[in-house]
């Protein structure tokens, strides 16, 4: 879904191998894959970043600063959410 759209283009969808957990679809030169990592009630990316309170405030977050702190190939924020 996200393969013909521009870099920066995210949905969070229900994760393949982990029912009831989430996944971060990213399209930056090709589709990436980010799992959602939760650890009680909060929400992280990388065992080295921030935990948020809900997914979205974890959006929020990316939406304003780039990837490349925990994932350096991804030097982009989430510009466009997929509909």
């Amino acid at each position: 879904m996200l393969s013909t759209m521009p870099d920066g283009a995210f949905l969070v969808r229900e994760s393949d191998g982990r029912p009831g957990e989430y996944s971060l679809s990213i399209m930056y030169q090709s589709v990436k894959h980010i799992k959602i990592n939760r650890k009680g009630t909060k929400y992280n990316v990388a065992p080295d970043s921030e935990e948020y309170a809900t997914i979205q405030d974890l959006v929020a977050y990316f939406q304003v600063h780039s990837l490349k702190r925990h994932f350096p190939p991804l030097e982009t924020t989430l510009r466009l959410p997929f509909r």
